[in-house]
């Protein structure tokens, strides 16, 4: 097995563009002979594999020895970083910020104070500009440091100027880092567990948020301080199914990048998280109008020629951009025409394998799989369903994990697999179990899938309109109403008793929502 590190080689080299590859390859040739030649070498072997085979390697570059394959290894990861660094120099705000504090120590260390002053000047202007507090805070204490060493008529006034900056940024980098803290704690809460499940999930967030804000160091101000308390609002409310609220506080979040537009292309990805949240709290509300808008704001963002197109905006523009079109089809009922998506949903994941965390990667699996089967493709969803069951990471999102198993169940029935379904339903209701995630709605559609292909039609519709009852009332349950944001179980019970399909079903429930708000304006 390849180690971590060549892992990581592996994928830093297949992640470069063309262009990138070409920059570097020009910047390997300056280097000197040699060693730099098996270097070049590994790296065009690399390039060519599409999974990394070390016996391959040595057999295809055949001047490196398998006792020289470790150094040559760290020499290329480094120097494909400094030559990635030397394209980018100019194209991102904090590696500029960065070479200046550098360019700013080595003129200091040469005694030319003035001259790195001057620098560290116009640095601290732009870490202003572009809400970088970390790095202005540092160039402050820089400057002080320089200060004490250069002494001018001035001191006195400057001392005082630059006493007064570092307390109010060091205050603002304490406030960012709480509530930074903040966020990540509730998002790490959400990746565990989801949504609360129970009133000893629920007690756990509660306490979290309450502990947190009421030991809060101000009421935030700065930019990237009402950002991340922002960020935590959201998390929070998303966590314990507060929809309107997540709403709230992520239009909030979006406004305010919007409201300093240079700061969307300076940190696109809380931009992009911002929409996501967004359009997430719509699709849960229903909010449709609102949704449409806010997804055009998003394609809008994603083609923005000004957008820098990173290996990271590009995942991330296709990430928010794609899980939404796909929940548009799900609003609409067409699903259908979502399967439509798909080719290049998959092409897209082709092209990013190397780049996609496994949890969103889950997230659209079961997004695609919900697709085919309201399309009433079974099989096809149960592809999908199958790839989310058999990952083995503690650290996925478990809700996916239990839904996607209760989805898999529905698609055997509807595949008439009846024997196969028997052992399915008794290998989930133990999977549940060890995961505690056993609750009154997975138990009703268990109990009730075991039951339904040993009934006649009269007593299916009847035991159906029955469960139909039952989950209309579980839907009001705080905690039970979390299984209904995974998988619309009242509408695909309404299509067997219809006799028609989920996407009938719920297209006919969006007509008659459709109609109702036109009725309502006029």
């Amino acid at each position: 097995m390849a180690s971590e590190q060549t892992d990581n080689l592996f994928k830093l080299v297949k992640s470069l563009t063309k262009a990138e590859k070409r920059s570097f390859k020009l910047y390997a040739k300056r280097l000197s002979a040699g060693e730099n030649s098996k270097f070049i070498r590994l790296f065009d072997v690399l390039d060519k594999q599409q999974i990394y085979d070390e016996a391959l390697l040595l057999k295809k570059a055949t001047e490196i020895k398998p006792s020289q394959l470790s150094n040559i290894k760290a020499h290329l990861y480094k120097s494909i970083l400094v030559s990635l660094h030397l394209n980018n120099q100019n194209n991102d705000v904090d590696i500029t910020l960065h070479q200046q504090l550098d360019y700013a120590k080595i003129l200091y260390n040469r005694g030319l104070y003035r001259q790195s002053l001057k620098i560290l000047e116009k640095a601290k202007t732009v870490a202003e500009s572009s809400c970088r507090d970390f790095i202005r805070y540092e160039i402050i204490e820089f400057e002080k440091l320089i200060e004490s060493q250069y002494i001018t008529n001035s001191i006195k006034e400057r001392s005082e100027t630059l006493s007064v900056e570092s307390d109010k940024v060091s205050g603002s980098v304490r406030n960012v880092t709480y509530f930074s803290n903040f966020a990540l704690k509730l998002y790490s809460f959400y990746l565990r567990i989801g949504y609360v499940r129970n009133e000893r999930d629920y007690l756990m967030v509660e306490n979290l948020y309450k502990s947190t804000l009421n030991n809060k160091p101000h009421n935030p101000d700065s930019f990237l301080d009402r950002l991340y308390f922002f960020q935590a609002h959201v998390w929070y409310n998303l966590i314990t199914q507060d929809f309107i609220n997540v709403y709230k506080y992520s239009l909030s979040w979006v406004n305010m990048f919007q409201e300093n537009s240079n700061m969307r292309f300076i940190q696109p990805d809380l931009y992009f998280k911002g929409y996501g949240n967004l359009l997430n709290s719509l699709y849960f509300i229903g909010q449709y109008d609102k949704f449409c808008v806010a997804l055009q704001g998003l394609k809008d963002f994603v083609n923005d020629d000004k957008l820098a197109k990173s290996y990271n905006n590009r995942l991330l523009g296709f990430k928010y951009l794609y899980e939404n079109l796909i929940n548009k089809h799900f609003l609409e009922g067409t699903f259908r025409d979502g399967v439509k998506l798909i080719p290049e949903i998959e092409k897209q994941l082709e092209e990013l394998r190397y780049h996609i965390d496994i949890h969103w990667e889950i997230i659209i699996h079961y997004k695609i799989a919900c697709l085919y089967f309201g399309a009433d493709e079974h099989r096809l969803a149960l592809r999908y369903l199958n790839k989310i069951i058999n990952v083995k990471d503690d650290n996925v999102n478990r809700d996916i994990q239990s839904f996607a198993r209760i989805l898999a169940l529905i698609s055997y029935y509807e595949l008439g697999d009846v024997d196969f379904l028997d052992h399915q339903i008794r290998s989930v209701y133990r999977f549940l179990l060890q995961q505690k995630d056993l609750y009154k709605v997975q138990k009703i559609i268990i109990k009730f899938l075991k039951s339904l292909p040993y009934l006649s039609v009269s007593e299916a519709n009847n035991k159906i309109l029955e469960h139909i009852d039952i989950l209309k009332k579980l839907q009001q349950d705080r905690f039970e109403k979390r299984p209904f944001l995974y998988l619309d179980f009242v509408s695909w019970l309404e299509s067997k008793i219809q006799n028609c399909t989920v996407e009938e079903v719920i297209g006919e429930k969006w007509n008659n929502s459709v109609k109702r708000i036109f009725l309502s304006r006029d």
